[in-house]
């Protein structure tokens, strides 16, 4: 297990952003998960931006490197949000903030739906004085935002007490949505929707964040052995045979299973190597869903390792920043995006990525053509039955401007 723990800091007009990145990287056998902050990829591209911009100044030439990365010209411009048909709304007017430094806590921004609204909220610390490390002295206050409105004003010693609860907000709507703690006892779980009378081996077993929900591979002891997908409703499918990959929405309500032990052994019979036989099996394979429908023959299941389903239920993505990202299959951008960092709607015709590696860092990049730079934690929200991507924006670019919320459907 590698553990990276790193803060970066940037300075610009008196409003600082903070960034804490937190990346673990587990590999078992073929697979490998990664979980890294948009935050990280974001920030190196504006430090980019900036060093960009002095090199600019420092050789009188206005046009240096604004070609790289084919994106780097727009950074710092305002986004014509008409253009793209993204709604807006003001989140943090900073003129409501008295003291004259700001440190934008975006990796506490969170969202909620309220009756047909999409609420979004974050934390900004701001104090007197901020010395070279960054850190704020003299009088420090917490502004807690909500649409535009100050909702609370506190120390930031009492915001920085809330921080569980403010982590559990902020990481709602944010890939992967199992409940990653290891005090679930599936036997249990399992065994109170199956009934008293079954018997049975757990094979595999997810449990939604709010621990509400959970879907479990199982082997019945019958005579020959049954194998099945169940949900903690009781909902029930019969599997060809034992299956390593279990998949889930975001909010559980749809589940699929994938890479089948019977097409293990066959691949395994033709290739003599068990490691590509599992590498095989793990990227085409049938896909069976709780619903009762059947993708056959799907391709690129788990290229990177890590697979999920769009909030239908009816999609699967993945996505690794080294090969790419794809949906149900077919592959939407060479390289960038992060496991849980691409989207779509219901029928997969539009679909958008955020940027976390690569030249487009840092950008959420939609089908239709919007290229929107400096996105910040970008999530998808379904409300009334239609998709949408969410995420805030500064208004004239890079640190530039009131800070807003941005919504546009998918």
């Amino acid at each position: 297990m590698r553990v990276i723990i790193e803060t970066i800091t940037v300075m610009t007009k008196g409003i600082t952003m903070k960034k804490y990145i937190f990346s673990i990287a587990v590999c078992v056998g073929i697979m490998t998960a990664v979980n890294v902050n948009t935050s990280h990829a974001q920030l190196l591209k504006k430090l980019r931006h900036k060093v960009e911009k002095a090199v600019d100044k420092t050789s009188g030439n206005k046009n240096a490197g604004s070609q790289a990365a084919g994106s780097s010209a727009n950074s710092s411009k305002s986004i014509d949000f008409a253009k793209y048909n993204i709604a807006t709304q003001m989140l943090v007017h900073f003129a409501d903030i008295t003291e004259p430094y700001k440190q934008v806590q975006d990796q506490y921004s969170s969202y909620e739906v309220t009756g047909s609204t999409i609420m979004a909220k974050i934390i900004i610390y701001a104090g007197e004085k901020e010395d070279g490390a960054g850190d704020l002295s003299g009088k420090t206050e917490a502004y807690v935002f909500e649409n535009g409105k100050v909702v609370q004003r506190t120390s930031i010693d009492d915001v920085e007490k809330q921080k569980a609860a403010l982590d559990e907000a902020y990481k709602r709507y944010d890939w992967p949505y199992h409940y990653d703690k290891d005090d679930v006892n599936p036997m249990t779980a399992v065994g109170s929707a199956l009934g008293s009378n079954a018997h049975f081996v757990p094979m595999g077993f997810t449990e939604s964040k709010d621990k509400s929900k959970f879907y479990a591979i199982v082997g019945m002891l019958t005579d020959p052995m049954e194998y099945d997908l169940i949900s903690s409703d009781g909902k029930k499918i019969k599997l060809p045979s034992a299956a390593s990959g279990l998949i889930t929405n975001m909010d559980f309500s749809h589940a699929a299973v994938f890479g089948f032990a019977n097409t293990m052994e066959e691949n395994e019979k033709k290739t003599n190597n068990v490691m590509q036989a599992a590498s095989n099996t793990l990227n085409q394979s049938d896909i069976y869903f709780i619903d009762g429908h059947v993708i056959k023959n799907a391709v690129n299941i788990a290229v990177g390792g890590n697979v999920w389903l769009d909030p239908s239920g009816r999609n699967y993505l993945t996505a690794d920043e080294n090969f790419g990202a794809y949906i149900n299959g077919k592959k939407i951008v060479d390289k960038g995006p992060n496991a849980g960092h691409v989207w779509c709607n219901a029928n997969a015709t539009q679909w958008c990525y955020y940027g976390d590696a690569g030249d487009n860092a840092g950008h959420l990049v939609f089908s239709d053509g919007a290229n929107i730079p400096g996105a910040i934690h970008p999530v998808q929200i379904v409300l009334n039955g239609k998709t949408y991507m969410v995420w805030l924006e500064y208004k004239n670019g890079y640190e530039e401007g009131d800070l807003l919320l941005c919504e546009k459907t998918l």
